[in-house]
């Protein structure tokens, strides 16, 4: 695989990394929002969308993790590197 499509890659994983970060923050504002009015089964609703939303992003982090490794493997660079990503929440 050239540069070109690695980076191309790159860009696309970022975007869907994005996505899916929007998503949980989504559904954790919501759930705040909602916290003192809505009914047991909304909120339970809530938490499964959120928690879907935890394990896209989990999986678009590692498919990130991945294009960099191979775009640094490219570039001849001999660096073993783990991508981590923090969440901050609101409190």
């Amino acid at each position: 695989m050239n540069m070109e499509e690695v980076i191309e890659r790159f860009r696309r994983a970022i975007d869907k990394y994005e996505k899916a970060k929007r998503k949980v923050d989504y559904w954790i504002n919501t759930l705040h929002r909602k916290k003192d009015y809505a009914s047991d089964s909304e909120i339970k609703e809530g938490i499964r969308h959120l928690l879907e939303a935890l394990q896209w992003r989990e999986a678009c982090r590692k498919d990130l993790e991945e294009v960099v490794k191979e775009l640094l493997g490219l570039n001849d660079l001999n660096i073993n590197i783990e991508v981590e990503v923090e969440v901050i929440g609101k409190r």
